[in-house]
């Protein structure tokens, strides 16, 4: 799960990732997920329309 600075701040030579999951994600990489949308990007993403089980 990506969170990324937006394409105006990339474009101002800013990182693309802001916070990046590079494997299979768990519930509490989507819970900060969540946390970081609205932190970055004022996003409100609910946490409960996702559940994660482990395999």
């Amino acid at each position: 799960m990506d969170v990324h600075n937006t394409v105006s701040d990339q474009m101002q030579d800013k990182p693309q990732c802001l916070h990046c999951t590079h494997e299979k994600p768990s519930q509490s990489d989507w819970v900060e997920f969540c946390k970081l949308m609205l932190e970055y990007h004022q996003v409100v993403v609910d946490e409960s329309i996702l559940t994660i089980t482990p395999d």
